[in-house]
């Protein structure tokens, strides 16, 4: 059985969370909750709340038997915003969100 969850508007740039994600496809979900929390990087953090809200989808909680099938990330819509610059001018720049899916499975 497989169960889907996905955290959206996620205030990390994709890349970032590309980056850091490539390590935990494929991985036990108890090893990833055991590492995960130790992990002194946001994207941690996030990939986190996604994979628990994930395991609370099952009826019985055995995380052991759980693997993590696979995670993807997807570009979110960005926060535009403006910066002052020299000579009464503006600059604009975008803030990236992006979007977590996780799915997770009982079998191999």
């Amino acid at each position: 059985m497989e169960k889907k969850a996905i955290g959206k508007y996620t205030r990390l740039s994709d890349k970032k969370l590309r980056m850091f994600v490539d390590a935990y496809r494929g991985m036990n979900v108890s090893q990833a909750m055991e590492i995960l929390p130790n992990v002194h990087q946001k994207a941690g953090e996030f990939l986190l709340g996604v994979i628990k809200s994930a395991i609370n989808q099952f009826t019985t909680q055995q995380s052991d038997s759980l693997y993590i099938k696979s995670i993807e990330i997807d570009k979110g819509p960005f926060f535009k915003r403006w910066r002052p610059q020299a000579r009464g001018m503006a600059k604009k720049y975008t803030k990236k969100t992006a979007r977590i899916a996780v799915v997770i499975s009982d079998k191999k």
